[in-house]
């Protein structure tokens, strides 16, 4: 799925509890391909997210979102947000998770890929916003950058990011 992308998220540690009630969050990175296909540099967002459904427990997780078109990266830029399904289940250091989300792009835009770990069981109905943190992006760029200056224009680079550019390339 990577190789068809037009983008990706990764937050390295997502942390979620939950009794029918839940909430969710973590900071991490969006990442976009320019026009040409190659992968531009990294923007920095928070995921915090509620949910409602049968689930109970606390969970860490890594996160990779597969933005699977441009539409769905205009969409996060402008209304910082999706809505979903999810299902999980995590007991110790193993667990696994798949989550369908459509932007307001309405398209089946974002897949989500997790590594798991804790105590956690559920299914749920669940909405969240991606977060723009232009604190961040002002001390990885050392200047005032916006989010869409750096996915959709590719106009700022930081040579730190090369090693996960070159990571998403698929070989």
């Amino acid at each position: 799925m990577l190789s068809n992308a037009a983008g990706c998220a990764i937050f390295p540690a997502l942390y979620k509890a939950g009794f029918f009630v839940g909430a969710e969050g973590g900071n991490g990175v969006i990442i976009a391909r320019d026009r040409q296909g190659n992968w531009g540099y990294p923007a920095f967002y928070t995921l915090a997210s509620a949910s409602w459904g049968l689930q109970f427990g606390a969970q860490k997780a890594g996160v990779v979102l597969i933005i699977r078109n441009r539409g769905a990266i205009e969409s996060i830029l402008q209304n910082q947000g999706k809505f979903g399904a999810d299902v999980s289940f995590a007991v110790g250091p193993v667990g696994t998770g798949l989550e369908g989300a459509i932007t307001t792009n309405l398209a089946a835009d974002i897949i989500a890929f997790s590594d798991v770990k804790g105590l956690f069981a559920g299914m749920s109905l669940e909405g969240a916003g991606i977060i723009r943190r232009n604190d961040l992006n002002l001390e990885y760029y050392g200047k005032e950058v916006t989010p869409s200056s750096i996915l959709l224009e590719h106009a700022h680079q930081n040579v730190q990011a090369d090693p996960l550019r070159t990571s998403l390339i698929i070989q």
